[in-house]
């Protein structure tokens, strides 16, 4: 990841502008930015979705052959495209009276990359506060985390360079990150809803924290073991 951003930012960049520009919203769409989610249609947004993925799809595999190329040997990367059945609870539980939100910012995941990098926290913050980019939002749980702490980390950048679509995420994680958020996101958020479940995904959290450093000439630490074991097969 430090290669990209050292050397070939722009280039990154101008193929995430690539991807967005491949398609415009309809013009009957309201205006993303600033219309609350009750102005539109969870099954027609979903189905613009699908015509964005549609049309961006060369656009995608350039990025992806890029980031394949350029990435170094401590960065891991995955994509995903939101299913219908995400897309739909997301929307009702952001459409809640009194926490409607809008669509902008419900909605600013349904296309997204992960990027999973062999090193420490600290280092994530430090590398992107080195970046001033422009129409980009940073979310930081590193340094902000939240207020009902379930123990996710991790940095969030959301890319919205054509306002007549959709935005594109990008996820930044540690390894611990990894450990922790392939389980919660699989069976704890499941039922968001239960906050034993939230503190017991919390405890996991200042479990892995609390693991200590491998000393000094040890070939691979624990936590590095156990994410090769759960990707081995991947």
């Amino acid at each position: 990841m430090v290669n990209i951003i050292s050397t070939n930012l722009d280039i990154f960049i101008q193929k995430i502008k690539d991807i967005q520009n491949s398609y415009n919203l309809p013009e009957d769409i309201p205006n993303l930015k600033n219309k609350t989610l009750r102005f539109f249609d969870v099954d027609d947004m979903y189905m613009n979705a699908l015509d964005f993925y549609s049309s961006s799809e060369s656009y995608l595999n350039e990025f992806e052959s890029f980031l394949k190329e350029n990435l170094d040997e401590k960065t891991n990367f995955t994509s995903r495209f939101k299913t219908f059945e995400s897309f739909e609870k997301k929307w009702i539980k952001n459409s809640q009276i009194g926490q409607e939100k809008k669509f902008y910012k419900a909605c600013n995941d349904i296309l997204g990359y992960r990027f999973i990098i062999d090193c420490n926290q600290c280092d994530i913050v430090n590398l992107l506060n080195t970046l001033e980019l422009e129409d980009v939002t940073k979310i930081d749980f590193y340094t902000n985390i939240k207020t009902n702490d379930d123990g996710y980390r991790g940095i969030h950048l959301y890319f919205w360079y054509n306002r007549r679509n959709f935005p594109l995420e990008i996820q930044i994680w540690t390894i611990k990150d990894a450990l922790l958020h392939f389980y919660t996101h699989e069976v704890i958020y499941k039922d968001a809803n239960s906050t034993t479940q939230k503190e017991y995904s919390k405890s996991l959290r200042q479990w892995l924290d609390s693991i200590p450093d491998e000393p000094e000439g040890l070939e691979l630490n624990y936590t590095n073991y156990l994410y090769n074991i759960l990707n081995k097969d991947k």
